[in-house]
């Protein structure tokens, strides 16, 4: 019976060990807006706002847990800025894709990437700032043109950014995905962790 008891406590405590590591904290917030950008691309045309965690302007954290990206930036599980769109009737012209975070987006925009998409088919472009990559519908087409630590970095510090486009295309909506692990345990997981180590020691006790 007694070894019985010592297995259960040491599953309790694998669980809670677990669970704590499993756990993660999730943010979305996103722009839906009909635009058609058609301007050279060499300057943002539409630029569209959007709030990062910690900001009560709006957003949405997933699982309720409110955080602060700042505390978060070492532990990122995926950071993604997709642009949900269709091209229009002209070719040859990518679009350009800027970052800013200052209140005026124009005095500080850099361009972050770049891409041709297809005339006339809706597409969704995905900046993947954690790994530096940039998606065409879901598919890898290669870095963007600024390296993936560097745009990490960039974030911190700020509760908005902006997001700007230039060159020929219907924008649909913008939205940023962000998730991280969460360092410390969940307060339900350290108290299974505290009560099986409590419960494995006292059975060490009464067996001495």
């Amino acid at each position: 019976m007694k070894k019985f008891a010592i297995l259960i406590l040491i599953v309790m405590m694998v669980f809670a060990f677990q669970s704590a590591q499993a756990a993660t904290l999730g943010y979305q917030d996103f722009k839906a807006y009909t635009r058609t950008v058609d301007n050279n691309g060499t300057d943002p045309e539409y630029w569209v706002k959007l709030y990062f965690p910690d900001s009560t302007s709006r957003g949405t954290y997933v699982g309720g847990t409110v955080f602060e990206y700042d505390a978060y930036k070492n532990s990122v599980d995926s950071f993604l800025i997709t642009l949900f769109g269709h091209g229009d009737s002209t070719n040859g012209h990518p679009i350009d894709i800027f970052l800013s975070f200052l209140d005026s987006p124009h005095s500080d925009s850099v361009m972050v990437a770049s891409y041709d998409v297809q005339q006339n088919v809706s597409f969704t472009l995905t900046l993947d700032i954690l790994n530096g990559r940039l998606l065409y519908n879901s598919v890898d087409k290669g870095s963007p043109l600024i390296d993936n630590l560097t745009l990490l970095d960039s974030f911190v510090g700020y509760n908005e950014f902006w997001v700007g486009y230039g060159c020929h295309f219907v924008h649909d909506k913008t939205q940023v995905d962000l998730t991280v692990n969460q360092a410390v345990p969940e307060p339900a997981s350290l108290l299974l962790l505290g009560a099986g180590i409590l419960g494995l020691a006292a059975v060490v006790r009464k067996r001495r």
